[in-house]
């Protein structure tokens, strides 16, 4: 079997003005379908024209036709399969109204917030039906508004959806911890659930916060930001606290999460052979800390619950 073909890309560091080059993963194609298999951040068109009807904000819906006569430019073939990546400009079609630089025909402006949100709201729909889901829900007499809440089986659920950009010192060069929003909730009519950017948007995940499955799935395909990166003295216990809401651990650890898995169409993160192993031969900076957040101890059984097989230590 030939080895899978890598894109090499220049891509800019969420921590660094500076670019650096890395290797993108493998070609692989999301599938609403199949969303507990698939892992990726290419749409299929028709998956992606589905997804925007259920969030349209007007009456007329949108056709295979209409993204490729207003998006042509971000339309790439991937297997002889026409698709599009969610990290391309497709982004702005939640562009603000005011905003001139895009096109009024490009901002179809579906209601939620970004497009990692218009795919848990239809993997939820999937599990729990569209009457029992509410997009950007707020509590009566409370300020906030949560991402989702679901109405199911007699209990209601809060969920955020917490992307990189929570997990980094802003450019006032604050943060504000993880777990704040976790620990503070006091609504006992509600269940709060916080959903970050390294659990997979599965329906999987969904129906272990709803108590009708045990274990979910983690998956860090292309990120170029790691556990060892998040600012917190206690980042350890941090993403362990919300990994225990979806129960992402497989045999003792999450070394998992990068990759690859034999029961879903995910291959190995790229950083672990082009970062970690070809350049430990040349003293490069990346090294197998990356993976570990602080707040770890120097125990070897503790360090290799946060490292992929490939790299645990002996």
């Amino acid at each position: 079997m030939s080895s899978p073909t890598f894109h090499i890309l220049n891509v800019t560091s969420h921590l660094k003005k500076s670019t650096i080059k890395y290797k993108v993963m493998p070609n692989r194609i999301f599938s609403l379908e199949r969303n507990d298999e698939t892992v990726s951040s290419f749409y299929t068109l028709n998956d992606l024209v589905f997804m925007i009807n259920k969030r349209l904000n007007h009456e007329n819906q949108i056709t295979v036709n209409f993204i490729k006569e207003n998006y042509s430019d971000l339309i790439k073939n991937v297997d002889n399969i026409e698709v599009i990546d969610e990290n391309s400009d497709f982004k702005t079609i939640w562009g603000p109204k005011g905003n001139m630089r895009i096109p009024k025909e490009r901002k179809l402006r579906p209601l939620v917030a970004n497009h990692y949100e218009l795919v848990l709201y239809n993997i939820f729909i999937r599990v729990v039906g569209a009457e029992n889901v509410q997009v950007q829900y707020q509590i009566n007499g409370e300020g906030n508004h949560f991402d989702f809440m679901i109405d199911y089986n007699g209990k209601k659920y809060l969920i955020e959806f917490d992307g990189i950009g929570h997990f980094q010192t802003n450019r006032y060069g604050e943060t504000v911890h993880p777990l704040e929003q976790l620990n503070n909730f006091n609504n006992h009519d509600f269940q709060l659930i916080i959903w970050p950017y390294w659990i997979q948007r599965c329906e999987k995940n969904l129906r272990v916060v709803l108590g009708e499955e045990t274990n979910g799935l983690g998956a860090v395909w292309g990120s170029t930001y790691f556990f060892n990166d998040f600012p917190w003295k206690d980042s350890n216990d941090i993403i362990r606290k919300l990994n225990a809401q979806f129960n992402i651990e497989r045999n003792g650890d999450v070394g998992y999460i990068y990759g690859p898995d034999e029961n879903r169409n995910y291959p190995e993160h790229p950083f672990i052979e082009s970062k970690i192993l070809d350049n430990k031969k040349r003293n490069a900076p990346w090294t197998i800390e990356k993976f570990i957040p602080k707040g770890t101890s120097n125990d070897i059984e503790e360090r290799n619950y946060w490292l992929p097989d490939r790299l645990k230590i002996n």
